[in-house]
């Protein structure tokens, strides 16, 4: 969190890419330590310190990717899920298969050919928001929906309070570790999916039926229900991954509304999943045998995840209904770019320039020369065949009172 802060605010865009190309090298380095101390050519002590490296440059990876895919929206970013996923499901597989020697260099060339990947599509990767420059912290943060990180804390929380718990799949206990990735990726696809097609939908139907269902599952498991265990251990992590996707998805429809940067949100998220989940885990560790407690302390996270939910009016209310509030805005200026023929960053524009904002404004919020912003205007006056700002604002008044009206 503080370095996607430090990166928001202190450095450019190209600067976040060296400092993912020094991960990559980093993460490299940590991976072939762990695989020479479980090989004992290393001593163990090295083992925590190795772990913190590779879980501080995943993580890293991990919001980065985010941050590149909040550009494309959420269908490109649920397409980009599906894919990646699949992808990854595979590669798991085939590591798992492989002689020892071989996985060991695809391991250790991983993050490098990741951080490579991500300054190799560095005209997109530059996320249209973190090249923004943000007035102030307090203005991101009053943007920043905290009711639905705090639900995915309360979820995260939920599987951390299974942490002394075997909930080992059934295709692991079988000892079919080729399918496990395999079995993995169809669970976040489902997931993906669903995120998707309630977000366009009803978002809070879906909330309130993921909820229950990781919680209820995690209860179960806790008081030692044997039968069907795969299934309750696969609820868990559907449940759990279906909410989690349902909150990106939002934070890239608030990221495209409102104009914020989306670094300094997932890396949010990202603290909010791991402050949950070892929250869980001391949980877990205190009441190791009192599964009483432990049944109390999920179904409390069961009512406090759907009062939040309940309450959540503005963070729910605002994305999910976009046709009835706010949202209409954004959907009469799509609708208006669309016709026009504008390009996205045309249409970014044209959002500024219509509410009000002068060229300046633009030009440090975009980060784009003056002439620059002074080029895109006139090219939108002349798609939209309008000869003054007075003139595109009455255009899309029009259009957004046909929105309304649908």
């Amino acid at each position: 969190m503080i370095l996607a802060l430090l990166a928001r605010r202190l450095t450019t865009a190209k600067v976040c890419l060296s400092i993912s190309l020094v991960f990559g090298v980093l993460g490299a380095l940590s991976t072939c330590g762990l695989l020479f101390e479980m090989q004992g050519v290393l001593d163990y002590k090295w083992n925590i310190a190795l772990n913190m490296a590779v879980t501080v440059c995943s993580v890293w990876f991990t919001v980065a990717w985010l941050d590149l895919l909040a550009t494309q929206g959420v269908k490109g970013a649920a397409c980009c899920f599906i894919v990646a996923t699949a992808l990854g499901g595979l590669c798991g597989s085939a590591l798992q298969a492989m002689p020892f020697f071989p996985s060991f260099f695809v391991l250790v060339l991983m993050p490098i050919m990741t951080a490579l990947g991500l300054r190799m599509t560095k005209d997109v990767s530059l996320s249209r928001f973190s090249r923004a420059k943000h007035p102030h912290l307090r203005s991101l943060f009053a943007d920043t929906p905290f009711s639905l990180l705090l639900v995915v804390g309360l979820v995260c929380f939920s599987q951390g309070v299974l942490f002394n718990i075997d909930i080992t799949s059934a295709v692991l206990q079988s000892g079919s570790w080729v399918i496990e990735p395999i079995f993995d990726s169809l669970v976040m696809i489902a997931a993906v999916l669903l995120a998707f097609f309630s977000v366009r939908s009803n978002v809070r139907l879906a909330f309130y039926t993921a909820i229950p269902c990781v919680l209820i599952a995690s209860l179960l498991l806790a008081i030692g229900v044997d039968e069907p265990r795969w299934i309750l251990v696969s609820l868990v992590r559907l449940g759990a991954e279906t909410i989690r996707f349902l909150v990106i998805f939002l934070l890239v429809k608030t990221m495209l509304e409102k104009r914020i940067p989306a670094l300094p949100l997932f890396a949010l998220l990202t603290c909010c999943q791991f402050l949950g989940t070892m929250l869980g885990q001391l949980v877990s560790i205190v009441f190791t045998n009192n599964h009483m407690m432990i049944a109390l302390f999920l179904l409390s996270d069961l009512v406090i995840a759907a009062l939040v939910i309940l309450f959540a009016h503005t963070a729910l209310g605002a994305m999910g209904q976009t046709r009835q509030t706010g949202g209409a805005s954004e959907a009469s200026l799509q609708s208006l770019s669309k016709q026009s023929a504008l390009t996205p960053r045309e249409c970014e524009v044209l959002g500024y320039w219509i509410s009000g904002h002068n060229s300046s404004f633009i030009e440090e919020r975009l980060n784009i020369s003056k002439h620059t912003v002074k080029t895109h205007i006139n090219h939108i006056y002349e798609k939209t065949n309008t000869r003054n700002k007075e003139e595109l604002i009455r255009l899309y008044e029009q259009f957004q009172q046909k929105a309304r009206r649908f």
